[in-house]
């Protein structure tokens, strides 16, 4: 239930499409002030809920693709999430990662930080912030923490590089690129880079 219309026409649009990682919406209705989306409940909890320690590199990176696939899937059917973040990514109740509430505004807990960790300010929404979102995300499941940057580079700290192969820390790092030009142009590209690894 929302204040406002936003994410409306994403769930609209996802309500008609089925994809393996993206949560199904049973319906959308639309009051004078109020859009209430009901979705597929999902029985194994969030990806926040599992961020407790760093995830093994293997289950992270096929978390990460199934991800990638729901994205990539949502990209061509031209909707951006806008709001990635572990809180909306939830697992079914065999585990399948599946991503949840497209096109909704940033929501914070109340009297909590509202700094957005997932995104760049002033970065519009679009397929290259959901990247960027979904890099984090996996620089979370691979270390715990959340990526720094040091003159706009991303910091690469040592446990990060004896545990993981080079070619997974040089995919997560395009994919935190501050600068979009240097980012991955698609999801696609992401799921060749780690379908190689």
């Amino acid at each position: 239930v929302m204040r406002s219309h936003a994410g409306q026409s994403e769930s609209k649009m996802l309500s008609c499409l089925q994809q393996p990682n993206i949560t199904p919406i049973l319906g959308v209705s639309i009051k004078p002030r109020m859009l209430v989306i009901a979705m597929e409940y999902q029985a194994g909890g969030s990806l926040k809920d599992r961020l407790v320690k760093p995830f093994p590199w293997e289950p992270a990176v096929q978390i990460i693709r199934a991800l990638c696939d729901g994205l990539a899937f949502a990209h061509r059917n031209r909707v951006i999430h806008g709001n990635l973040r572990p809180s909306n990514v939830l697992f079914s109740a065999e585990g399948i990662p599946k991503i949840a509430d497209f096109g909704l505004e940033e929501h914070y807990i109340s009297g909590g930080s509202k700094m957005n960790w997932y995104g760049i300010p002033g970065e519009p929404r679009s397929r290259k912030g959901d990247i960027f979102a979904l890099g984090v995300i996996f620089h979370e499941m691979l270390t715990g923490e959340r990526p720094e940057w040091k003159s706009g580079q991303l910091v690469i700290k040592r446990e990060l590089i004896r545990s993981l192969p080079r070619t997974q820390i040089d995919i997560m790092t395009k994919m935190l690129s501050y600068d979009a030009t240097m980012r991955y142009e698609s999801v696609e590209e992401i799921i060749a880079a780690l379908d190689e690894i």
